[in-house]
């Protein structure tokens, strides 16, 4: 059985916290969780979670979407927000912190599961690639053995 995917949705708004947690957990393969304060989040174990949604502004939190994504290294991060800053989403981009913005205003769910869709997808090719690589390292080695063997039976047969 294939590994579910962790996604952490790390929004404030509760409401729509339980509708993205609705809509990503119709997916077989996810394992949703929501944290509606990022301190919780922040406490879970470093790797826990495959994808994170992030709302950038997170109300009366000491924190801000940014603050978290720096935190937590090598996790793909879609950011949501309500606010229609297009210079805020091109820097986190542009510095890696984000793989998507999204403006929940004009975004349906749709869109936020197309982009976490689209993440798993890249992250599953990644894999494969990653296996086919040592599959491909193995092939090498059994091959060099065989040659080397190959080799030894020839100078052998030559000696006698």
């Amino acid at each position: 059985m294939k590994r579910k995917i962790k996604i952490a949705i790390i929004e404030d708004d509760e409401f729509f916290a339980e509708l993205l947690y609705w809509k990503l957990g119709q997916n077989k393969q996810y394992e949703v969780t929501v944290f509606n304060d990022p301190d919780t989040f922040l406490n879970t174990p470093a790797k826990s979670h495959d994808v994170a949604v992030i709302d950038y502004h997170l109300g009366n939190s000491h924190y801000n979407g940014l603050d978290i994504a720096k935190r937590i290294k090598n996790v793909p991060k879609i950011f949501i927000s309500g606010q229609n800053d297009i210079v805020c989403a091109l820097n986190m981009i542009k510095e890696g912190a984000a793989v998507d913005y999204i403006n929940k205003a004009s975004a349906s769910l749709d869109k936020i599961v197309m982009s976490t869709d689209s993440i798993v997808k890249r992250m599953n090719a990644k894999h494969k690639l990653s296996c086919i690589e040592k599959e491909r390292k193995k092939m090498l080695g059994r091959l060099s053995c065989m040659a080397l063997i190959s080799i030894l039976v020839l100078i052998v047969s030559l000696l006698f």
